[in-house]
């Protein structure tokens, strides 16, 4: 260790060690990699269990997990195994992606998701002419095994989000947030017009009775052919 790193350690007084570590379980939770689309959870709220007690039996240590989340474990990990202390953690960050999921649906929720919208923070929508047309993240299933999925408001499409999302899960956001979202602020749904695919030939707009344009043909439905 050099001299001058001694120093800096010497100087760290048991106050200053204190504040290294005042840190919030939601502003941890949402600084880890991969949770960029995490917005930080109110204390009150979360300190509200009535409002999640439905989730109570789908977690083993539901009120361990709890207390980790609201920074009140008072070392309560020290006093069990190893291998329970791996099933409290884990289940501290799923009982907060749950909760997560009502909290973004309040009033002071919704207005934390705005200004990750607004910031981009959602990706954009990998349809060439929505031109970049930010996304809000869905999952129609509610489900914890499935991956969160990306809806653009312009061309009203799911997408599968890029890579380093595939593990986000999607019920940490729910099937109904985007339409919620929109209901309170539509003016994000009507930002632009979706543009689309105009076929051209040498510089030129080939014309819809044109026989060089091309028309999709309609999948018949069952009943309509004859045999």
């Amino acid at each position: 260790m050099t001299n001058s790193l001694e120093k800096k350690l010497e100087a760290l007084s048991i106050s200053n060690l204190e504040d290294l570590f005042t840190e919030t379980y939601s502003e941890w939770f949402c600084s880890l990699k991969g949770n960029e689309f995490f917005c930080k959870i109110n204390p009150t709220y979360l300190k509200n269990e009535e409002s999640f007690e439905f989730l109570k039996p789908q977690f083993k240590f539901f009120d361990l997990a709890l207390e980790i989340i609201t920074n009140q474990e008072n070392k309560v990990l020290e006093k069990r195994s190893n291998e329970d202390n791996e099933i409290i953690e884990k289940e501290s960050q799923i009982l907060y992606g749950l909760i997560h999921s009502s909290y973004i649906l309040t009033d002071e929720g919704m207005e934390k998701m705005k200004e990750k919208f607004l910031n981009g923070d959602f990706g954009e929508c990998p349809r060439l002419l929505c031109k970049n047309s930010v996304v809000l993240p869905i999952e129609f299933q509610n489900d914890i095994s499935q991956c969160v999925k990306l809806y653009c408001p312009i061309c009203k499409r799911v997408f599968y989000p890029p890579y380093k999302y595939m593990k986000m899960i999607g019920a940490y956001f729910g099937s109904q947030f985007p339409h919620l979202f929109l209901k309170k602020y539509p003016e994000f749904e009507k930002k632009q017009e979706m543009e689309k695919y105009q076929p051209t030939m040498f510089g030129f707009d080939i014309h819809e009775e044109s026989e060089l344009y091309y028309k999709p043909q309609k999948k018949s439905k069952k009943g309509d052919d004859k045999n």
